[in-house]
């Protein structure tokens, strides 16, 4: 399960609000590379939810270009192996 927050700030706040009711953060909120800030929360029976929300073009711009190359060539090698294979 998966909750979208409007914004980075939101994700950080509901996340804190989540702990601070008494539930469990099962991991705090980070920039994950593929451009959305996440963090994970607990139910009471244990199932993990993500909260998560773009973190937006500011992101992208911030990651040196070699990366972002090789992260297009990837993903171009991946939609041309499904051309490929039909």
């Amino acid at each position: 399960l998966a909750m979208r927050c409007a914004s980075p700030a939101e994700v950080d706040a509901t996340y804190a609000a989540i702990v601070a009711a008494g539930f469990t953060g099962a991991k705090p909120p980070w920039d994950a590379f593929r451009g959305q800030r996440y963090a994970q929360v607990a139910d009471p029976d244990g199932s993990k939810v993500d909260l998560f929300a773009p973190l937006g073009a500011k992101f992208a711009h911030s990651l040196p270009t070699e990366m972002l190359k090789k992260v297009f060539a990837i993903f171009l090698a991946i939609i041309g192996i499904k051309l490929l294979l039909g």
